[in-house]
């Protein structure tokens, strides 16, 4: 998983902010932690370790399963890990009830994500995180391209304060297309 498109920065960056977070004191004695279209990877027994109550939440039924069996299996103590099953669009959590949501790459996947922006509004308590990240694709060729990403910043922005500066992180080989030997050499040498 880490080394599937670009999660090699994703789940770092993701979890560099809620080390942080953590170590801020940005907790209290809650700390429940909801991975917003999680699927089944190892990122929340890692995000476990920090001392999170980690739920995943999906809308696939087979990951409960999946992560029941991997919670029983992998080390991951202090923390928790869960699995709640997402139902008609909805979160499955009562407001304010969470002190942290993080999305990694999922967001973009979904054509009405306003209404998920407003879920996770509303399940966060006041002053709660939300940790982002997206694949955008300058080419719009897939889920999430220039205009629905700048309608995206501007639902965010209804909501949210940026508490980090935004970053941009492009894979040469995204960039460009079919590099020639003697392009890489040259942006390695540049390098």
């Amino acid at each position: 998983a880490l080394h599937t498109w670009s999660r090699i920065w994703e789940y770092p960056y993701v979890y560099y902010q809620l080390q942080q977070h953590r170590a801020n004191g940005g907790l209290g004695n809650a700390h429940i932690v909801v991975d917003v279209g999680s699927g089944v990877t190892f990122f929340p027994f890692s995000v476990a370790k920090l001392g999170y109550n980690v739920c995943c939440v999906d809308v696939d039924g087979v990951c409960e399963r999946d992560i029941q069996l991997a919670s029983d299996a992998v080390p991951h103590d202090p923390g928790t890990v869960g699995f709640r099953l997402i139902s008609q669009d909805r979160l499955p959590f009562m407001d304010g009830e969470v002190d942290v949501v993080y999305c990694i790459s999922v967001l973009e996947h979904i054509p009405h994500f306003e209404h998920t922006i407003a879920e996770v509004v509303r399940i966060l308590k006041d002053r709660g995180l939300f940790i982002l990240t997206i694949d955008l694709d300058s080419g719009a060729c897939c889920d999430i391209g220039v205009d629905r990403y700048y309608d995206m910043r501007r639902c965010l922005s209804k909501y949210f304060d940026l508490a980090k500066p935004e970053i941009s992180t492009h894979p040469l080989d995204i960039l460009v297309q079919n590099p020639s030997p003697a392009l890489w050499n040259r942006l390695r040498f540049l390098a």
